[in-house]
């Protein structure tokens, strides 16, 4: 099994819409409509630090990521391996593209018969056509990311953080029990 490490990671089409509405903030914290342009910045920081944290996406975004793993000699010589690459921000809904890194430095575009999706994992079927000559294999994905609709604890656990966003703007630290559910929530990826 190989150690792959993510070098690079973007949103590439971003969030059509929040978890939570401009006018649901404003009922949860019964602020003063006239807040709304700072609640609607507020709120998407707070969504996107509470994916970070939680390590999936709270809304469909599309991500590409960049992956870089060291071959063994072995897989040099084999014309098949099956490496599971764990793929950051899930749940991961669909891969779009797979591109490698070629020893000349440009970016091939890998068939779909190469590699599937399973369990927020890209799956290579077949050694990729191309690598650098130091056998290491670099190459980027972009995917979509996101659940059909929002966990009704993620969203609880949003608006309080958002609540707290507003009414303690200057403070970085957050409250323990909104601390121990991102914990309780957490994703971990292995």
């Amino acid at each position: 099994m190989s150690n792959w490490t993510c070098t690079g990671i973007a949103i590439t089409i971003a969030a059509i819409s929040e978890p939570v509405t401009l006018e649901e903030a404003i009922a949860y914290m019964h602020a003063s409509p006239s807040d709304a342009s700072r609640i609607s910045l507020i709120t998407v920081g707070c969504r996107y630090e509470i994916e970070k944290r939680l390590g999936r996406s709270l809304v469909e975004q599309t991500i590409k990521g960049t992956y870089q793993t060291l071959l063994p000699a072995v897989s040099l010589l084999a014309s098949k391996f099956d490496t599971m690459v764990p793929l950051l921000q899930s749940p991961v809904r669909s891969i779009s593209l797979v591109e490698v890194l070629t020893g000349s430095n440009e970016w091939t575009t890998q068939d779909t018969s190469m590699y599937y999706l399973l369990d927020n994992h890209l799956v290579f079927t077949s050694t990729p056509a191309f690598f650098a000559v130091d056998r290491t294999l670099t190459f980027r994905v972009t995917y979509v990311v996101g659940p059909e609709t929002i966990d009704p604890a993620d969203k609880g656990m949003l608006l309080q953080y958002i609540a707290h966003r507003y009414l303690i703007a200057e403070d970085d630290t957050l409250p323990e029990t909104l601390v121990n559910s991102i914990a309780r929530a957490k994703e971990w990826i292995l």
